[in-house]
């Protein structure tokens, strides 16, 4: 069933029509989205009522739109497979590449220097600096999607393509939110540390405070447009190689809130933006000296009709260009902050994909 399914993948992406192939959090079922309209649009508050998978990118205020692929049902695996069986594979590459910046440590050195400045006059009180790596694909895409769905039971796990974003992949940890009957989950992901035998974990002070200012920024928001109902944490949590500081909440949104308005209220979440959000955007923008393109925006299914949506941050993922994937990875940066340790964190974190290509 693994080689099925990796040639299935194979074909669609030679085929170049626009798709996802997905399995959600702690489920190995396969689902799949094909022959769907491709709508780009810069915010999904204009998409009409309907059933979307959607891609939005880190920030929308740039020009790149979301993308949101609209479908009237969900293949399973065994109709992707009859799908695909008879589906027209093309050889020319329609989609150009996106990537326009260098990888280097001496451009992640330079940004950090431009975060701890900002950070030590008072400005922000958390900023996250990210940066992406070039890895040369030694295996077919299809191969890697199946050795990530088992390897990474507990992740979002997805492939996708359309000629306007091109073929991006990814194992999330992180749910942005999930709503369904007016309640809706989401979680603050902060802190990282390599996953050791003992399972005994000794969170610093910075890891602390940072998955403090996450959890605290989502209760604040969700306050405005919603009543809590649970709360859990913060625990430990594994997530391939690493391991991270998580909370659970639960609310129950206000009547007359829509799922745009919480969606919007919730991305970007200080786990990869900062602190204030709107101010650390405009920074994150002008001084990461990189274009973060769709990491570390969101994905999923968005049913804007019945006001249901299951969406994760686009984490542990990588846009992949011809035999070439470049890997993100980013990290919250605090006053007491060490560039080299905050390096490392970047390479644990981008040792979560490198085990499977």
């Amino acid at each position: 069933m693994s080689d099925t399914l990796s040639n299935d993948i194979n074909n669609l992406i030679q085929s170049q029509q626009d798709f996802v192939v997905f399995k959600q959090k702690n489920t190995q079922q396969i689902f799949a989205v094909t022959d769907a309209k491709l709508i780009t649009i810069d915010n999904l508050a204009n998409l009409s009522p309907n059933n979307y998978f959607v891609l939005s990118p880190f920030n929308t205020q740039r020009d790149l739109k979301c993308c949101a692929l609209a479908y009237t049902k969900l293949l399973d695996q065994q109709s992707l497979h009859e799908y695909t069986d008879n589906i027209k594979t093309v050889s020319a590459n329609k989609h150009c590449n996106l990537i326009k910046y260098d990888d280097s440590k001496e451009r992640y050195t330079k940004a950090f220097a431009a975060y701890k400045q900002a950070l030590n006059n008072n400005s922000f009180s958390k900023l996250v600096l990210s940066r992406y790596q070039q890895e040369k694909l030694n295996l077919d895409i299809g191969s890697i999607f199946v050795k990530a769905i088992n390897k990474y039971k507990d992740a979002f796990v997805y492939i996708l393509y359309t000629s306007y974003s091109g073929l991006w992949f990814g194992a999330s940890p992180e749910i942005l939110c999930e709503i369904n009957n007016g309640i809706i989950t989401t979680m603050s992901l902060a802190g990282t540390m390599k996953k050791n035998e003992t399972n005994n974990y000794n969170w610093s002070q910075k890891d602390i405070a940072e998955q403090t200012i996450v959890t605290d920024y989502l209760k604040n928001t969700l306050d405005q447009i919603a009543t809590l109902q649970n709360s859990k944490g913060p625990y430990t949590k594994e997530a391939g190689p690493v391991v991270h500081l998580r909370t659970d909440l639960q609310y129950k949104l206000k009547p007359n809130t829509n799922l745009y308005e919480a969606i919007n209220a919730l991305h970007p979440t200080p786990a990869v933006c900062g602190m204030p959000k709107q101010e650390a955007l405009k920074f994150i923008n002008e001084n990461e000296l990189y274009d973060r393109l769709y990491y570390s925006g969101f994905l999923g299914l968005y049913d804007n009709k019945n006001m249901n949506s299951q969406l994760y941050v686009n984490l542990r993922s990588m846009y992949i260009y011809q035999d070439i994937a470049y890997l993100f990875a980013g990290g919250g940066i605090l006053t007491k902050s060490v560039l080299d340790l905050e390096y490392e964190e970047t390479i644990n974190k981008l040792n979560t994909l490198k085990s499977i290509l």
